[in-house]
């Protein structure tokens, strides 16, 4: 009876570990530019910046929109690894994965 409880404690304990792990892969942080402390972490359609602020976006290609509590709050592009905030029609901050930083900063290095 004892082992039968260890199994599956262990069995759950798995598969808790499997659905933490799961969810967290889809999401990717990008930081910004200017300020390596600050950034925004996209999901599945879902958002979140370093000041807690979050919400949900909608994708058009590599247009998005970002809305919180169902009002438009900013929009963007992202490609390759880039993300450029843009506040009335106006960009106003890029973000970057680290990967992405690192192939822009091997590029910048070659010009």
């Amino acid at each position: 009876m004892k082992k039968a409880f260890i199994l599956v404690l262990c069995l759950l304990l798995l598969c808790s570990s499997l659905f933490v792990f799961a969810s967290c892969a889809d999401a990717e942080r990008y930081y910004n530019e200017d300020n390596p402390y600050d950034w925004i972490e996209f999901g599945r359609g879902d958002w979140v910046d370093r000041a807690g602020n979050s919400g949900v976006y909608e994708r058009d290609g590599s247009q998005l929109t970002f809305y919180q509590d169902d009002v438009e709050v900013f929009t963007g592009t992202l490609k390759d690894g880039t993300f450029t905030m843009k506040m009335a029609g106006f960009a106003v901050s890029v973000y970057r994965t680290p990967e992405a930083k690192a192939a822009f900063e091997k590029e910048k290095g070659k010009a």
